[in-house]
């Protein structure tokens, strides 16, 4: 069953809200306290269960500050760190998958990358971001990420209002964060970290590279936030959690061509399949026939169910048409794949993520500094 409780991701929501109140923007509560400087570190696919299974290569992490919030549905980068730049979840910001229908062209596109042809990109992106309420209220912003996302139209999308200040390596990044706040003229310092999610994809969060990573990471949040004043607030959390999966554990939808009958397109991701019908479809009849076909793997849902037990949050009437009309969630240590060419390299990918679990959904909330 779908859940019946508040969305998913409202924490993940009032992070940047919170960060901008501890500096005098805004009226959201302040729940971290003050602070002279506001640091938010994002770690992508740093969820909870995996930071606490492999904490002995997290030891400043997991020892520091720490709670467990949830990210949004579905747990996927785009949707996630759309909610926490807005601070708004995915019916409002619309950014609600991965892959996902752009209606104006009537074509599928991934959100993280696929944006030729949207235009403008702020209405394909519905929210102003908390970078844009800082300029407003005269707070300078920086965002600290690799050089090739610069000018993306995700980065367009999600981070406009502040500075982008480029650098590619882990240990660049953090001392461009250093160089950042010793300046003081940016009161919101933004870092964006991709390794984990990067290895996790291709080797698993249970492999030993995953491990390294994560100390590595370990090390330089350490350093960084042990040189920093102690008027600073730091606050570290993550997109989604990471599940393995294996190959055997691939579930090929495609198959069995019963099940394509009145299916126009395939969306969304391997943990959160969005199913796009033609004329001939019916929402319910298709719904069923995956839930019978897959049984406990999978809970497949219409889109109208999906959307009133409150999944994304209040979804936008011009929202309601980049989803599918059927909703596939991966259940267990499972993923929907084509058995054709167009899923052949992806599914080599070991961790995933998209999905409802609570591996998934969970992320760490961790405060340093000022915010501890």
């Amino acid at each position: 069953m779908l859940p019946t409780q508040s969305p998913y991701g409202l924490r993940l929501a009032e992070v940047l809200p919170t960060c901008l109140s501890a500096i005098g923007v805004g009226q959201h509560p302040q729940r971290f306290g003050t602070a002279s400087i506001a640091v938010v570190i994002v770690v992508d696919g740093l969820g909870f269960a995996n930071l606490k299974r492999r904490s002995g290569y997290g030891r400043f992490l997991w020892g520091s500050r720490h709670e467990r919030i949830e990210t949004v549905a579905p747990s996927t980068t785009g949707a996630a760190l759309t909610t926490l730049t807005t601070g708004t979840l995915p019916g409002q910001h619309g950014l609600i998958g991965y892959r996902i229908r752009e209606p104006k062209s009537d074509r599928l596109v991934t959100t993280l990358s696929e944006w030729d042809g949207i235009d403008p990109v702020r209405e394909w992106q519905r929210s102003a971001t908390a970078f844009e309420a800082a300029a407003q209220a005269g707070v300078a912003s920086a965002v600290i990420g690799r050089q090739k996302h610069a000018a993306t139209g995700l980065t367009a999308a999600i981070l406009t209002g502040a500075e982008y200040v480029p650098a590619d390596s882990l240990a660049e990044r953090f001392s461009a964060a250093e160089s950042v706040v010793q300046r003081g003229q940016h009161k919101l310092v933004y870092v964006y970290v991709d390794e984990l999610d990067r290895e996790a994809h291709a080797s698993g969060w249970e492999s030993d590279a995953w491990a390294q990573k994560l100390e590595l990471l370990d090390g330089e949040v350490r350093r960084f936030v042990a040189g920093l004043p102690g008027s600073v607030g730091v606050v570290l959390t993550a997109d989604h959690g990471i599940i393995d999966v294996p190959q055997s554990q691939h579930l090929l939808y495609d198959e069995d061509p019963s099940l394509m009958e009145g299916i126009a397109e395939v969306g969304g991701e391997p943990r959160f399949r969005y199913l796009y019908l033609d004329a001939s479809g019916d929402a319910d009849a298709v719904a069923a026939t995956w839930q019978a076909a897959f049984g406990q793997k999978v809970l497949a849902v219409t889109r109208d169910a999906a959307v009133a037990s409150g999944l994304f949050g209040e979804v936008t009437e011009d929202v309601l048409p980049r989803m599918g009309d059927v909703i596939v969630v991966a259940q267990n240590e499972v993923a929907l794949y084509s058995a054709g060419e167009s899923d052949r390299v992806s599914r080599g990918m070991v961790g995933q993520h998209g999905g409802l679990s609570k591996q998934e959904l969970g992320v760490p909330l961790i405060r340093f500094g000022a915010f501890a």
